[in-house]
């Protein structure tokens, strides 16, 4: 099975035909994408909140929300510059690996994975 979808790929991309980026679009696309991403933060962030107190979360929520807020005004605002718009698309696939390339050896620095 796998053989025969490897074969049309390679043909299809011989032939030039380009594959459509996937898009979410409207309010329902955008919530199961973000439902689909963010089921892995269900199981760190249960344990959290099962041992905060109603303060703690209230908090946590009104932090998380002024946070979102802060990073979609930053983010219309990028993408109101036309060189930021220009140098995210040129640079995009190589700088966003790299930044996550970066995180993941931070994590294990500060984790102290890698100590023997």
């Amino acid at each position: 099975m796998f053989g025969k979808l490897i074969v049309v790929v390679v043909r299809a991309r011989r032939s030039g035909a380009q594959d459509s980026p996937a898009v979410a679009t409207g309010l329902a696309g955008v919530a199961a994408v973000t439902v689909a991403n963010g089921g892995d933060n269900i199981a760190a962030y249960t344990p959290v909140f099962r041992t905060s107190s109603a303060g703690d979360i209230a908090v946590t929520v009104v932090v998380f929300a002024l946070g979102v807020a802060l990073w979609c005004a930053a983010g219309s605002w990028l993408v109101s510059h036309r060189k930021i718009t220009r140098a995210v698309e040129r640079w995009s696939h190589w700088l966003v690996p790299a930044v996550f390339v970066l995180i993941g050896l931070y994590i294990f620095y500060k984790g102290r994975a890698l100590e023997f």
